[in-house]
């Protein structure tokens, strides 16, 4: 359903921007809240940490999930997603698999760990990845949009993060 051809794997890894922005725009409205201008953003910020972590932080499942999957591989990170709805998860790991995966020929469980749990639950929220020996210093943070759970999410992971790290 989500395999359409962009292009062979030289041009998506010549154009990764507008492949983004193609695969992006595959979801579902309510899963593609994020504008096409946080593209570069992300890009920017990831590759600015090649080599300073193996892995990203992300809470609430949609768009910025392919982009920083997208990004994970081509920087060799790891992803950790949270997102307590696991209908959105499959929906994203599909469209991943299909638009991303198959014609880059890679594996989706090398780069992406989703967490179908509320991010900030004691025991499988994101203090769970402390027991994990991966360096955190990005963290994306779009699960709920209320204050609490910000806060809590942003605790949570200066606890587990570098000691410089993006949010």
């Amino acid at each position: 359903m989500y395999n359409y051809i962009y292009g062979t794997k030289k041009q998506i890894l010549n154009a990764p921007e507008d492949f983004l922005i193609f695969v992006k725009r595959l979801l579902p409205k309510y899963a593609n809240s994020l504008p096409d201008s946080a593209i570069p953003t992300f890009y920017e910020q990831i590759k600015k940490l090649k080599g300073n972590s193996n892995s990203l932080v992300e809470t609430g499942v949609g768009a910025s999930t392919i982009i920083l999957f997208f990004l994970a591989y081509k920087f060799k990170k790891k992803l950790y997603s949270f997102d307590y709805n696991p209908d959105k998860i499959s929906l994203v790991r599909g469209v991943i698999n299909e638009a991303i995966c198959l014609p880059l020929n890679i594996n989706i469980n090398d780069y992406w760990l989703p967490i179908p749990s509320n991010s900030t639950d004691k025991y499988t929220g994101i203090n769970c990845l402390s027991e994990f020996k991966d360096k955190f210093d990005f963290g994306f943070f779009d699960s709920a949009h209320s204050l609490n759970i910000l806060i809590g999410e942003i605790s949570a992971f200066q606890k587990i993060a570098t000691k410089n790290f993006i949010l």
